[in-house]
């Protein structure tokens, strides 16, 4: 299943769900944490792990997600981008995405513990979606063709004038 977009070539299965997934996620999650950022301020009462705390103690703990989420949504927004605008460095930004979320993992390990076993499964994860997205990425014969050919398409095409 294909369709063509900027450059008129044939884009693979693969780049569309990436750029349909990343602009979804980004999306939808834009919407939920603009909702969130608006009703947390204006709670009554706040948890952390089903016990209660006070506002302080709430902003305290979650400030680092707070901090990273607008990232993390303007990550998913920067690949789609770059998918739709058929850019080489999408591929990178996406398989980077996954090992940037291993690197993460590691970190939340040193600042809140987890069990051995949780934090095994959840680096086992990031690291095994990352090794899948650079082969599927940068190692299938479909893609590679794909890239073969927007690169030829735009070493033709005459420079823009500025």
């Amino acid at each position: 299943m294909t369709r063509t977009y900027p450059t008129g070539l044939q884009t693979p299965f693969l780049l569309l769900g990436g750029m349909g997934f990343s602009a979804f996620f980004a999306g939808v999650e834009t919407l939920a944490n603009a909702a969130l950022v608006v009703m947390v301020p204006f709670s009554k009462t706040y948890s952390l792990e089903r016990q209660h705390v006070s506002r302080g103690e709430f902003f305290s703990a979650m400030w680092p997600f707070f901090l990273a989420y607008p990232v993390v949504l303007a990550s998913f927004g920067g690949v789609a981008v770059g998918l739709w605008r058929e850019r080489e460095w999408a591929r990178e930004a996406m398989t980077g995405f996954w090992l940037v979320g291993a690197g993460a993992t590691v970190i939340a390990q040193f600042v809140s513990p987890q069990p051995p076993s949780d934090f095994a499964a959840g680096l086992a994860s990031f690291l095994f979606i990352a090794a899948l997205a650079a082969w599927c990425l940068c190692g299938t014969a479909g893609v590679l063709a794909y890239y073969r050919a927007v690169n030829a398409r735009q070493a033709t095409q005459e420079p823009a004038v500025a």
